[in-house]
């Protein structure tokens, strides 16, 4: 009867639940702290190569306040650079992103003529048309220019010194320095290269028309630039110019197509991709129900022929089969085509050969002590189509640990931006900015880190306790609905929160504490990178540790579910039923093992088999006359993303699914 699950149930691990909620009282103190102390405009906005803030006042006579665009005016200085980082690019705060740009045959022409005649090149309409404005370039503040290139500039409009956070100056400079600024990477300005987009206030460039026409074509160098690979002299060549620039049109363009299919294929990515999912899904879960023996022993025998089959393959290969009449039908059939093996090869087919002889015994051995076993996990598949076929509402119960899911990646994501602002800016000693934190801080990040993978991981347990309370109520009463409640998901979510929360804090916490300690060795195998190069035995240490704490976090995840089954089952505590689940996990190893992995080879195989639906339901759909007419406005100029992304959906849903079906 119902009433069998529910016998004497009483909140479990009540101190546990209370340290958890205490913990929870603690993140938000350190959310609090974060939102106090960080500065949200360094997230909003860039922060330049001296470590100023765009759009921010920053008081004594430096207002940024109408300069929230960052602007990387020399992206030759990235060339310098042992390892990228735009922390160190050569930037500056301005008031929006550049309009005007030098074009590139005008620049090229440019530098060619500097390099051969300056006379001539003073005398040139390009030359005289840049000079003389400011608009095409931009500089370092003046601040910081007039001590590195001894510049002494009055400002015309006023008769007296420039700025110090002037940024262009470029028409004030002597003709030597103009010259010289016309160069890339020379300075004391730089010229604007490329047209430039505003993208969470900061400038980036976007290839225009006419240089994306001269580089795609077989335009020789201008006079007095030379092709070729960088060096020391010349840190940008026209042939690593060329390559760049090339490699960047392509990738935006192919970018930009992709963006416009998804845009235009939408509602058919709706249709196959989320109700195809759904629809597949639920036809599967109805094919196991009523087929799920027939595939068992067919997925069962395609494993046994499978190794069959490689095992004769090696044996071909190695020179074992060949003469005989089975071995040249093999070679006709199976292996036709490939090339004549080689002597040395054929040893190592002939080991390939003795390791698959051996494996195909064990799994023809392993077969036959599982029949009924075997036999056993059928059953329980078709069990479970029926607990999960009695109750529908269960299969859409995932979608609400999953919302909670997401609302914790929003809260951790965040946070964690207040707290990674909350550091102390400063310039660093080589040029660019750093941020550093205090202790205080760290251990703030590490709390919060730790907090969300303790949140993560109940809502994951909650929701195992749930379907298996749910699950239960169904086996209890012998599959009579009659006997059943009206929602047994909502009952069972009813006594897991009046219940159990307290267990589920616990199991949850014991995984989050082995993902942190995974975290943690993940860092120091980073920092310790170089040591281990010249250390096999450390970086052997290193990563047999890594291998035990992720084997041992599938092992306590494979605990934990049992526990919490148990837990819905008897309500009994966490560590008691978690004891009493290993017992039994040890004492119905084989069944368990057959039963898992029938369960789970099936399940994977129909999430594979939904995805492959919605793909081959939109690769249908794509072909229609709406999709192929170039003259339509949803014309696709590639099918491919919009296929590949209603699979991905649909295994996504195919999971949410199927995970109650496992869970069952």
């Amino acid at each position: 009867e119902i009433n069998a699950i529910e016998k004497d149930r009483k909140c479990t691990d009540i101190l546990f639940l209370l340290i958890f909620i205490a913990f929870l009282v603690g993140m938000v103190a350190v959310a609090s702290v974060g939102f106090e102390e960080g500065n949200s405009n360094m997230l909003f906005y860039g922060i330049d190569y001296h470590a100023k803030i765009c759009g921010e006042n920053h008081g004594a006579g430096l207002d940024f306040s109408n300069r929230p665009q960052l602007y990387y005016y020399d992206p030759t200085s990235a060339l310098s650079q042992p390892t990228f980082s735009l922390s160190t690019l050569k930037s500056v705060c301005i008031t929006g992103c550049p309009a005007a740009y030098v074009p590139y045959g005008d620049l090229m022409n440019i530098i060619g003529l500097a390099a051969t005649s300056y006379q001539a090149l003073v005398l040139t309409e390009s030359y005289q048309m840049y000079i003389n404005t400011s608009k095409y370039f931009y500089c370092d503040y003046y601040k910081y220019a007039k001590n590195e290139s001894q510049l002494d500039l009055i400002d015309p409009s006023t008769g007296e010194a420039l700025t110090d956070w002037s940024v262009q100056y470029f028409h004030l400079l002597s003709d030597e320095l103009k010259t010289s600024s016309l160069t890339p990477g020379q300075g004391p300005c730089y010229p604007v290269y490329l047209i430039m987009e505003d993208f969470l206030n900061r400038c980036f460039p976007s290839i225009p028309p006419e240089l994306q026409e001269w580089f795609s074509s077989s335009s020789p160098p201008p006079p007095g630039v030379t092709s070729g690979s960088s060096s020391s002299s010349s840190p940008l060549s026209y042939d690593d110019l060329k390559s760049w620039i090339n490699a960047l049109t392509d990738a935006r363009s192919y970018l930009q197509d992709y963006v416009t299919d998804i845009y235009k294929a939408w509602a058919g990515i709706l249709v196959c991709g989320v109700m195809g999912g759904m629809l597949l899904s639920l036809v599967w879960m109805v094919v196991l129900r009523y087929f799920a023996g027939c595939m068992a022993w067919t997925t069962v025998l395609l494993v046994n022929l499978l190794f069959i089959v490689i095992t004769c393959l090696c044996a071909v290969k190695a020179g074992f089969i060949g003469s005989s009449a089975v071995g040249q039908t093999l070679e006709q059939e199976i292996v036709a085509g490939v090339t004549d093996t080689s002597e040395e090869d054929k040893k190592y087919f002939e080991i390939a050969m003795y390791l698959f002889i051996v494996l195909t015994g064990l799994i023809f051995l392993f077969t036959l002590l599982m029949i009924k076993r075997i036999k056993i996990a059928v059953a329980c598949l078709k069990v479970a189509s029926q607990a999960v076929g009695s109750m529908p509402s269960i299969l859409f119960f995932p979608v609400v640990p999953f919302c909670f899911s997401l609302a914790v990646i929003a809260w951790f994501i965040v946070v964690s931006a207040a707290l990674y602002s909350a550091g102390d800016l400063s310039e660093a000693e080589g040029g660019g900015y750093q941020l550093e934190w205090n202790d205080s801080l760290r251990y703030m990040m590490m709390y919060h880190l730790f907090g969300y993978l303790w949140c993560m991981q109940f809502i994951e347990g909650f929701g195992l306790m749930v379907i298996a309370g749910a699950v239960a109520t169904f086996y209890w009463t012998r599959g009579d609905t009659s006997k059943m409640p009206f929602s047994p998901v909502l009952s069972s979510a009813r006594r897991t929160l009046r219940y159990h929360l307290g267990s589920i804090a616990v199991g949850s916490f014991i995984v989050a504490v082995i993902q942190f300690v995974r975290l943690v060795l993940e860092y120091v195998d980073r920092k310790t990178k170089e040591l281990q190069e010249g250390n096999p035995v450390l970086k052997f240490f290193m990563y047999c540790i890594k291998c035990c704490m992720w084997y041992l976090e599938k092992v306590m995840k494979f605990i934990n579910r049992n526990a919490y089954i148990l837990v819905a089952v008897k309500g009994t505590s966490y560590c008691s039923s978690a004891l009493r689940a290993v017992k039994l996990i040890l004492s119905n190893a084989l069944r368990l093992a057959a039963v898992n992995t029938v369960g789970d080879a099936l399940t994977w195989l129909g999430k594979v088999v939904v995805a492959l639906g919605a793909g081959m339901l939109m690769f249908l759909l794509s072909d229609a006359d709406i999709y192929t007419d170039p003259e339509s406005k949803w014309y696709l100029s590639s099918p491919l993303l919009p296929i590949l992304l209603s699979m991905l959906i649909a295994f996504f849903i195919a999971s949410i699914f199927f995970q109650v079906y496992e869970m069952a």
